[in-house]
């Protein structure tokens, strides 16, 4: 038997470089580069960027934030911000005994209608009853709602990359019991 076997010439598409640019709130400055031969394929991606990169505060080093590719333009690959979220090991690192934490997961919708999932972390200086507990996790589900329901998107991630809304909610807590910690976690935005 003599079988021939046919080769096919598979046409390569040439590869092109692609400056990935972060969203408006940071305006637009170069955060990655990529390599795609279909511009298509790069809508979808996520990268994760360190806030201290971005901002190059020092302080924030602690804060990762998650990019999504929306749009292709000639060799730019335009971005939203997706999530927001603190290192593991920070939060590690801020836990200490003697103390009660506090972790709360939500879903809230912004003005502009955009679903999100928020994960808070809160931290009392001192050991409390659950009765004080379940109040600072009520009242700030309510701070929260109210808050997030007045903002688009765009001002809730400035506002939550300048610390204002973390700041507010504390000195609203605090009224209640001693707050040592009062941080977003993580933030999703839902599709």
């Amino acid at each position: 038997m003599n079988t021939q076997i046919k080769k096919e010439k598979v046409k390569k598409k040439k590869k092109k470089w692609y400056t990935v640019l972060a969203s408006s709130e940071f305006n637009k400055q170069v955060i990655a580069e990529t390599i795609s031969s279909d511009p298509k394929s790069l809508i979808g991606r996520t990268i994760k960027v360190s806030l201290m990169n971005l901002t190059r505060e020092i302080k924030h080093q602690n804060i990762k934030i998650i990019f999504s590719i929306n749009n292709v333009n000639e060799s730019n690959a335009l971005t939203e911000v997706i999530g927001y979220e603190l290192i593991p090991s920070f939060i590690k690192r801020i836990t200490r005994t003697g103390r009660e934490k506090i972790d709360d997961v939500n879903i809230y919708e912004t003005k502009n209608n955009i679903k999100l999932v928020l994960k808070l972390l809160i931290m009392t200086k001192s050991k409390t009853k659950r009765s004080i507990l379940s109040n600072l996790r009520h009242k700030s589900k309510e701070f929260l709602t109210a808050k997030i329901q007045k903002q688009d998107y765009s001002e809730l991630i400035t506002s939550l990359i300048s610390y204002t809304l973390q700041k507010e909610l504390k000195s609203t807590l605090s009224k209640i019991y001693p707050v040592a910690v009062c941080d977003v976690r993580v933030l999703k935005k839902i599709k």
